[in-house]
């Protein structure tokens, strides 16, 4: 069996081996195992397991790349001992994807980035084009074209929420969760982020540690294993079965696009009074990648 994951830095596994000042990870191999989806090929006693998510990845990248890699595996004419199970941890549909001088960059909205032209295209949909309801309906469309797709091909999948969409105080995201959730095609209704929330130990920084890699691994095998499509062999076997996985999925060796919030994103955050301003700036997932 292959798993494949995508989603954010929340599926990446930022913070699991990073260098403390550039903020870049140094040990790929230990990421990709310590991250959730690694911890899920565990469970599953998969093949191999390929985590293609980045750090502030959109939802634009997770459908994009995931459908490339829907193609490549259907030219290969896997095997049936070769079954693909898909995994996606869903970003905030404010964040893009954009393809300026040459490349597909990320845009978080209330980021400021090196690239001019990347930055000037952030500055322009900060002011003109950030949309709570405009994002809430492009991510229906997006789960339900990836869905859609994965259901046509026979591949299990499962779907869920990786950061909170509470209210922020710059820009309050919608009824993102009560939109998919009655869809059906999203299993629980805590995201990623709710799910950990309350216990330090499963934080490192702003991301989870590896024990909330491995407990949100869990709440997954919880999850899917209710569905009629639950893949993989016995999980009482997963222990004999370590050594085997193959462990890949995308490197990021440098964050050349992002540079720190803009001046006015962290002055309106700070506008909320006393204890609670600190907790919005801490929190926003728009700060973090």
């Amino acid at each position: 069996m292959i798993i494949y994951a995508n989603g954010c830095s929340m599926t990446y596994g930022s913070e699991l081996h990073d260098h403390p000042v550039t903020g870049i990870c140094t040990n790929n191999k230990y990421r990709w195992e310590s991250s959730w989806p690694g911890a899920l090929a565990r469970r599953f006693c998969a093949d191999s397991v390929v985590n293609d998510a980045v750090p502030s990845g959109s939802n634009d990248r997770i459908l994009r790349r995931t459908v490339e890699f829907l193609l490549r595996h259907q030219q290969r004419q896997l095997s049936a001992d070769s079954e693909l199970v898909v995994a996606i941890g869903w970003s905030s549909p404010l964040r893009r994807e954009m393809f300026i001088n040459g490349a597909f960059r990320q845009i978080v909205p209330h980021h400021g980035y090196r690239d001019f032209a990347t930055d000037r295209f952030a500055a322009a949909y900060r002011r003109w084009a950030v949309s709570d309801i405009e994002g809430d309906w492009r991510f229906v469309g997006q789960a339900v074209s990836l869905a859609g797709l994965l259901q046509s091909l026979g591949i299990p999948f499962v779907f869920f929420h990786a950061l909170d969409p509470r209210p922020l105080p710059i820009s309050v995201q919608g009824d993102v969760q009560v939109r998919t959730r009655q869809l059906g095609l999203f299993d629980g209704s805590l995201s990623m982020e709710q799910y950990l929330a309350d216990d330090p130990s499963m934080w490192r920084g702003r991301h989870p540690s590896e024990e909330g890699h491995a407990k949100w691994a869990d709440e997954l095998v919880g999850r899917w294993s209710e569905r009629a499509n639950f893949p993989g062999e016995a999980l009482s076997t997963r222990n004999q079965h370590d050594a085997r996985i193959q462990f890949s999925g995308t490197e990021v060796s440098a964050r050349v696009d992002m540079k720190i919030p803009t001046g006015w994103a962290r002055s309106a955050l700070r506008s909320v009074t006393g204890r609670r301003s600190m907790q919005w700036l801490n929190r926003d997932p728009f700060i973090y990648p």
